[in-house]
């Protein structure tokens, strides 16, 4: 934290209060309950979720301290009507509260009140929070959180909570969620900033605001300077500097749920976050505070728990190396046996960031460490070699979406290697053991990235670069022992990333898994034997599985209604809302086909056979096909459903789940068999 003004340590003070805004006031007042706001129907907002956030607001302005410094001054004021047991988990109520490294700085909690509100007999029953009920529990080495549970709630009762956290870290200027898993009535946010703190603000989310107001205005500001010894207090100066005002407020806004194909709901939310870009005080020069892409990666490059142990000859490693490459020359091949050696020898223990918790040499001799340790060490190895070996970080879906366009060190979460072959920049993950060489886990492909070399640069990994094709071959033929039943053997060729998942499923859990699940898909009339998973060695191999199968529909019944998809087909639309507000984001391209062919059974003639379709997805962006053929001996059938793209706007959600609807509906169909007369 910078503190010097000149050559001085200051002590800065506000003067005077920020003035609320003239435009639409917050509608609620701490503690000023009415009858009327425990009926639902004056919310015009969904009431399924079993809670209604009536009122959510937050203000975020700065105070001078007494260390001659700043503390931001966050204030919350929730409240709550709680509709039924759904809405019960709004009642647990948890305050983080940030911790400096050292443990000797930490978030303050002021003024903290709560209370629940019933109606009983038309008369309002309060209940206080005690303070006896507030518990404190250390979340990580920065962070402790306060945690309470509102007295006396039930379907029905309005809880009222609110706060002050007062901070020393003014890069955590708080964020503020507009939306999320419960309907907002109101929620706003107001934010006050000295000019001579600059905040980059960062907006996203699909909705705009029904209230944005923007003001500035000129404040007197008193600076005390120290003196010089500690009894002396020193000179105050008075100037006058610039306050920027933001208000920001969303009406009746709706709660955003997690869709199936969805990186992360987070990326989603209506949500402002903020950081710290610089710092300019009258009479001093302007002070960069978050740099640019060229700062980070040289801060990262001399960071002892990133890119330190990089640039070192690493003379470790010098007589194992030397063993490992007798023999190998080219380029490839080193690096094929490097990255084969750290998989097969360095034991990933999890994901934890982007910066080592032990040296690399450490990594190396207890031969286990965290992703990010792995994939150093990976990198460090290559280097060794004379191999151009980079860093990648990046974010990964869960952890959110990065901004490529602001060096924000903190959104990263995840770190892998390239290394140049030939020109062509090779991307690894030495961390999970299932993978090829060149091929990366599906949970990295959340666009953005950085690679941690001399121009930074930006790197993309969006599923629509993946290409994903699964091949089901069904072959059904008449059991000639028993009339009107079929033997036959179903094939399933899975892609690349399929079969990576069936890898690391059966390393962690054996086969037993797969081969149970593909038996619980055929019951009642089917029975299997003889299940095989062929192609697990190769890495670099698409996996098959293989597997007998009968039919038998009965004791030569009359008529015999078969369903040509057998387990393949889609039983039900994987988008099931009415409407989306986000993208769609599928793991890959999409080109599924499935290939049957029975024979008709003797005796029996097909009285009813689905019939061939073929449509488009917006032109040109994908297909669905269903062809049948028939015979007086045979009936054939191809389906396949092909998207080429993975990414679709939520213009696009009504006609994929249209799309889909009619991919369920002709998937459903049934060939009729019926006994000739």
């Amino acid at each position: 934290m910078n503190r010097a003004f000149s050559n001085f340590l200051l002590l800065f003070f506000l003067v005077n209060c920020l003035p609320i805004s003239a435009q639409e006031k917050s509608p609620v007042i701490y503690g000023k309950i009415k009858e009327t706001d425990f009926n639902v129907n004056n919310y015009r907002v969904d009431t399924s979720q079993g809670a209604i956030i009536i009122s959510d607001i937050g203000s975020s302005n700065f105070e001078g301290n007494s260390d001659g410094w700043f503390s931001l001054i966050y204030q919350h004021h929730r409240r709550v009507l709680i509709l039924n047991n759904k809405g019960f988990d709004l009642a647990d109520v948890e305050i983080p509260l940030y911790v400096s490294t050292n443990g000797q700085l930490e978030e303050k909690l002021d003024k903290l009140k709560a209370s629940s509100y019933n109606l009983e007999n038309g008369k309002l029953i309060e209940v206080t929070l005690g303070k006896d009920a507030i518990f404190k529990e250390k979340k990580s080495s920065n962070l402790n959180i306060r945690k309470f549970t509102m007295p006396a709630v039930r379907a029905g009762t309005i809880i009222e909570y609110s706060y002050t956290v007062v901070s020393d870290f003014l890069f955590n200027l708080q964020p503020w969620n507009f939306q999320g898993g419960y309907p907002r009535v109101w929620s706003e946010y107001k934010v006050a900033m000295p000019s001579f703190f600059e905040y980059l603000s960062i907006f996203q989310g699909f909705r705009n605001f029904d209230v944005k107001d923007e003001k500035s205005y000129n404040e007197m500001f008193k600076v005390r300077v120290q003196g010089a010894t500690a009894t002396s207090r020193g000179e105050v100066y008075s100037f006058n500097d610039l306050i920027n005002e933001y208000r920001w407020v969303m009406k009746d806004v709706p709660p955003l749920k997690e869709e199936s194909f969805t990186s992360s709901i987070s990326n989603y939310i209506a949500r402002v976050e903020f950081q710290m870009r610089a710092q300019k005080f009258p009479n001093s020069p302007r002070k960069e505070i978050m740099g640019n892409w060229f700062t980070m990666k040289d801060d990262l490059m001399q960071d002892d728990n990133f890119g330190s142990g990089l640039k070192m000859p690493n003379n470790w490693l010098d007589r194992d190396m030397e063993a490992m490459m007798t023999g190998v020359n080219n380029p490839t091949q080193k690096a094929m046996q490097v990255f084969s050696f750290v998989q097969d020898n360095i034991k990933s223990t999890g994901s934890r960031g982007i910066k080592l918790t032990k040296p690399l040499k450490e990594v190396y001799r207890s031969k286990s460490g965290y992703a990010q340790e792995v994939n150093l060490l990976l990198t460090a190895m290559l280097r060794h070699e004379n191999l151009e070996a980079f860093p990648v970080i990046l974010s990964t879906k869960a952890n959110g979406h990065t901004n490529e366009n602001y060096p924000l060190i903190e959104k990263y979460n995840y770190v892998i290697c390239m290394v140049i072959i030939d020109s062509i920049n090779v991307f690894l993950d030495a961390s999970e053991p299932y993978l090829a060489f060149g091929r990366l886990p599906g949970y990295v492909y959340n666009g953005h990235a950085r690679v941690i070399n001399e121009m930074v640069d930006p790197v993309y990994f969006s599923p629509d670069t993946l290409s994903e094709t699964q091949v089901t071959n069904v072959m059904l033929y008449n059991n000639t022992a028993k009339p009107g039943t079929w033997a036959g053997r179903i094939q399933e060729n899975y892609g690349y990333n399929t079969s990576a998942r069936i890898r690391n499923l059966i390393l962690q859990k054996g086969k037993e898994p797969i081969t149970k699940n593909i038996r619980a898909e055929f019951t009642g009339e089917y029975s299997l034997d003889d299940i095989t998973i062929e192609g697990l060695e190769n890495k670099a191999e698409n996996v098959n599985v293989k597997y007998e199968v009968k039919l038998e529909p009965g004791e030569n019944p009359d008529i015999i209604y078969f369903s040509p998809m057998l387990a393949a087909g889609y039983k039900e639309n994987p988008f099931k809302s009415a409407e989306r507000k986000y993208p769609v984001e599928m793991p890959s391209l999409t080109d599924e086909v499935y290939v049957l062919h029975i024979d008709i059974p003797p005796g029996y003639f097909p009285d009813e056979v689905p019939k061939s379709e073929k449509v488009t997805f917006n032109e040109d962006e994908g297909m669905f096909e269903y062809i049948v053929s028939k015979s007086d001996k045979e009936i054939n059938l191809r389906s396949r459903i092909k998207l080429d793209k993975a990414i679709f706007s939520p213009e696009d959600y009504e006609y994929l789940r249209a799309f889909f609807d009619y991919i369920v509906k002709k998937h459903a169909e049934q060939i009729v068999f019926k006994k000739k007369k």
